[in-house]
Parts: C-alpha cells; structure tokens; sequence
C-alpha cells in the first residue's frame, strides 16, 4: 500500500494540495522555509523516540538547518500515535516571543482532537508564517532554499 493512501485516512488529497499550497503562499512571503512532514506511524527502530527526536531528526535529515539566515520550520505529525512537533532553526526561534511555540502547539492539539488536521496544520502555518514574514520578509533574489512539497513517510 503506498504511503500516501495510509496518510488518506487522516487527510485527502485535496488536503495534502491545499498544505503545499499554503506552504507554497508563505514562503512567497518570507524568506523562511517551512516543510511539513507526515507519518503514520513510528516505526520499529523509532518506538523508544519521542515525536520531538523524531522531528529534530528529520529536520536534519531533510537539510533544514542548512539555510542561509537559519530559518527552516518543520511540523511532524504522527497520526497514529497522536502525536506531532515542530522544530524551528536558531533564526526563528529568536524572534519567537513568550509561549507563542506552546500557543500554536496547544491551537494544533485542539483540532486534532476533533481529527481535523488539515485544519490544525493550516491553522500553525498561519501562525508561523505571521512572524516569519514579519521578521524574514522577502528581498530581491530570495531563493526558495528547500522543496514546499510535503513528506510522507
């Protein structure tokens, strides 16, 4: 079965179109690169991690924190275990004020609950992309660093 029809239970298609495509808006914007990478479960080897390592290593792995101004933002979501993280490079993370991490997080759990996630996932690219294009706005020759498309593995 590939992954994107395991992921089909949690979002559809469309879902997965309209995430590029908000990713895709805010980076239009911002000199931020944001990626959203979607699991549907941990894997053997990943059972004893918590979803923190797991996003911390896939930012990693997908070369978030080799951007020029350091400011890669990953959102994790497991479905399965009903669990996500996002990671954010030094360079966001010093413009992030007060709990404004423990906001969006909290803004996310909410409407996971009620297994809307595409909502939730839309709902922490807009509060990031707020403080990403207030702080990283576009410049002249701004490159798009890394792929908007989505992860699923």
């Amino acid at each position: 079965m590939s992954l994107k029809k395991i992921i089909s239970k949690y979002l559809s298609a469309d879902d997965l179109k309209k995430i590029s495509g908000k990713i895709a808006e805010i980076e239009k914007k911002t000199r931020g690169e944001v990626r959203v990478s979607l699991k549907d479960h941990k894997g053997y080897l990943e059972e004893e991690l918590n979803s923190w390592d797991l996003a911390l290593q896939e930012f990693y792995e997908l070369g978030m924190d080799q951007t020029e101004e350091k400011t890669g933002v990953l959102i994790l979501v497991i479905f399965r275990e009903h669990e996500f993280s996002i990671v954010a490079d030094e360079g966001v993370n010093s413009k992030f004020i007060g709990d404004k991490w423990g906001e969006i997080s909290s803004g996310m759990s909410l409407r996971f609950k009620e297994d809307k996630y595409l909502e939730g996932i839309i709902y922490a690219l807009d509060e990031i992309s707020e403080i990403l294009i207030r702080e990283f706005p576009v410049r002249d020759g701004d490159t798009n660093e890394l792929s908007n498309e989505i992860v699923i593995r």
